[in-house]
C-alpha cells in the first residue's frame, strides 16, 4: 500500500488505548521492570495486548488492549506488575480503530 492511500476497516469493537504514567519517579522501577515485561509478553501471546511500547522520554508507557468491557480492560490492566505495585498509574480510553497503515516490516525496532 502506497504512501497517503488508507484502507477503510469497520471499526472493531473492545480497543482501548493505555496510557501508563509514573506516580512517583523517584521509587525504584528496577525489581518490576522484569515481571512487567513478563507479563506484556504474556499479553501479546494471548493478543490481549496488541501494541505496545514506551513513549521515546521513556515517561509514558502505552498499549493497545483488546478486551470485552471498560470494566474488563481496566482489571487486565491493574495486573501490569507496575501498576498492582502502585509505582504507576494508568488512563484508559476506549477506541474506536477505524484505519490501519501497520503491515509487517513497516516499523522497525531501533
Amino acid at each position: 500500500m502506497s504512501a497517503g492511500t488508507w484502507r477503510k476497516y469497520d471499526a472493531p469493537r473492545g480497543l482501548f488505548l493505555v496510557i501508563s504514567k509514573e506516580v512517583d519517579a523517584s521509587v525504584d522501577r528496577a525489581p518490576h521492570h522484569g515481571p512487567h515485561l513478563d507479563w506484556l509478553n504474556a499479553g501479546h501471546d494471548t493478543e490481549q495486548i496488541l501494541l505496545s511500547g514506551p513513549s521515546r522520554d521513556r515517561a509514558l508507557g502505552i498499549y493497545v488492549v483488546r478486551a470485552a468491557s471498560a470494566d474488563d480492560a481496566r482489571k487486565f490492566v491493574d495486573t501490569d506488575p507496575y501498576h498492582s505495585a502502585g509505582i504507576r498509574t494508568f488512563d484508559l480510553v476506549e477506541w474506536e480503530m477505524q484505519r490501519r497503515s501497520l503491515t509487517p516490516g513497516l516499523v522497525v525496532p531501533a
